[in-house]
């Protein structure tokens, strides 16, 4: 009993695993390849990336854990998976594939619960990031036409047909947020709408705007916070000022969170009982060791430890999802 137990405490936790408040557990067998995408959707948990099997279960870089194991959506999807999001009862996924089910779906497709189907003809390169405002999807990536009209990195399904957003982005463009009904793109470009617009743009329904001076690196995540935004990335500047991967903008000015975290980037970000959630890959978070994940409440930061890995998560952490008592991750790691 006692040593069952025991090992029942070290699973691996398969490039998934969820955190309690407490403790981290396994969800089923986990995955045979890495996961880079959860979301908490009306009581299950769908995970993406590139994948092919849960234990004996086939797979397809996209699946449904219920409570008690996972299972495919149907054939699942022919390449990579970067992001899920719900409109209603839909799933909308997003990644590099140009099937879903055995049908045509270039980039970015919908899971009704039992079928698949494209969102007309789709975009012309990977769809890395998607965001929902009502019936509305905004998608972003590395293309440069949807629906077969010209569309720079960013566009928008209106439920029949995409359309762009302005003239767009002149670079690769890693994430999308609404946020009180402002569009945020964060990403590699220099120009929105071709102005200049470091790393980070909002786009108000008719024009896009800077925010600030931007980054000075990467941008993969941005959630409102505190009546504003918080964005995260590989940057070491926000507006000209410090900011180590994390940066607030209250509405007027950037600043950091004087307390960095020691790693090279931050990929995902969450909003958890109050706190911001981090994940990527770091292995020290202020003057806490925290590894690949950790919280910040407003003043500090803390890891999420467990006695497998005392300090987190055992490798790179893509992505994170809470239901507001728990938080997923999902990423490269083994162990908890």
């Amino acid at each position: 009993g006692t040593r069952r137990q025991r090992q029942m405490c070290i699973r691996d936790r398969n490039r998934i695993a969820v955190w309690s408040g407490s403790r981290w557990s396994a969800l089923g067998d986990g995955f045979d390849g890495d996961a880079y995408h959860v979301l908490v959707h009306k009581g299950s948990v769908y995970a993406g990336g590139r994948f092919t099997k849960s234990g004996n279960t086939e797979l397809n870089n996209i699946a449904r854990w219920n409570g008690f194991f996972w299972s495919g959506l149907d054939a699942g999807v022919n390449g990579t998976v970067w992001d899920i999001q719900a409109v209603g009862d839909d799933l909308i996924v997003a990644g590099t594939f140009t099937t879903a089910g055995g049908i045509e779906a270039n980039r970015v497709a919908k899971w009704n619960g039992s079928s698949w189907s494209g969102l007309g003809s789709g975009m012309n390169g990977e769809v890395t990031s998607l965001a929902v405002d009502g019936g509305t999807v905004h998608a972003v990536g590395n293309f440069t036409s949807a629906g077969g009209r010209s569309a720079n990195r960013i566009a928008m399904w209106d439920g029949t047909a995409w359309s762009p957003l302005g003239v767009g982005l002149d670079g690769h463009t890693r994430h999308v947020s609404v946020i009180d009904g402002m569009v945020y793109a964060g990403g590699d470009f220099m120009n929105a709408g071709g102005l200049p617009a470091n790393r980070i743009a909002r786009w108000d329904g008719t024009s896009w705007y800077a925010i600030g001076s931007g980054m000075n690196g990467s941008v993969r995540d941005v959630l409102p916070y505190g009546g504003g935004i918080l964005a995260i990335g590989d940057f070491t500047t926000a507006g000209g000022v410090a900011a180590s991967r994390v940066a607030i903008w209250d509405g007027s000015s950037w600043s950091g969170l004087g307390k960095e975290l020691g790693g090279p980037w931050i990929r995902c970000a969450a909003l958890y009982d109050g706190k911001f959630c981090a994940g990527g890959w770091f292995n020290t978070a202020g003057e806490s060791a925290a590894d690949n994940i950790a919280l910040w409440d407003g003043q500090n930061w803390s890891a999420l430890p467990f006695s497998g890995t005392p300090n987190g998560l055992d490798n790179v952490v893509y992505g994170l999802a809470s239901d507001g008592k728990n938080v997923y991750a999902a990423g490269l790691f083994h162990r908890a």
